[in-house]
């Protein structure tokens, strides 16, 4: 695997990286957008059942999620002005979808870029081709070999690296998106029940 990367030049130290971070991205991604963090079953139960807004409170207290985060901003701040409630609501609301969606953008440069950075390898071996052709001529394949060989490896690596990338990108978009539309219809519960 070593010798794989070092045939490819040094277009495939960014590519690495783009690897790594992506990778590290997509881990945290499963572990943050679990919908146990983000929508605990207990507490939607307790809005669904009608329970008090002081008992889900007291629930919240206990379990440390988005929802359970504006709802207990939103108990605190009850005697508060409906317009002022509204505001906390909005600002807990959008702090909390900005928390699920943190690292797509990282995903979706990283699926843009990787496979520019592939093209870029591949140009950059196509070059030292033609520049063994003109030292040497095209008789000699084996003097050709690592040239288009480092363009293959790093247009392999690109693709490689860009398209898990982009599925888990689309993936993770879609999860942040369904677990905001529920965050926010349960907050809203929880608000008209103050």
């Amino acid at each position: 695997m070593l010798e794989f990367l070092i045939k490819g030049g040094k277009t495939m130290i960014p590519l690495f990286i783009c690897s790594v971070v992506a990778l590290t991205v997509i881990i945290e991604r499963f572990f943050s957008l679990n919908k146990r963090k983000v929508l605990p079953a207990s507490i939607c139960e307790a809005l669904s059942e009608g329970k008090s807004t002081q008992e889900i409170y007291n629930m919240c207290l206990n379990i440390y999620s988005s929802l359970s985060i504006i709802i207990r901003g939103l108990y605190e701040n009850r005697k508060n002005t409906r317009e002022t409630r509204i505001h906390i609501f909005n600002t807990l609301f959008k702090k909390e979808v900005s928390a699920l969606e943190r690292g797509l953008n990282v995903l979706e440069v990283i699926a843009s870029i990787t496979p520019l950075l592939g093209l870029l390898g591949t140009v950059l071996g196509m070059v030292d081709v033609f520049n063994v052709v003109a030292e040497v001529g095209v008789g000699q394949a084996s003097a050709l070999s690592g040239g288009i060989a480092k363009a293959l490896i790093t247009t392999i690596a690109g693709l490689s690296i860009a398209i898990p990338t982009l599925v888990f990108h689309s993936y993770f978009s879609k999860q942040a998106e369904n677990h905001a539309l529920a965050l926010e219809e349960h907050a809203q519960t929880f608000f008209q029940q103050l």
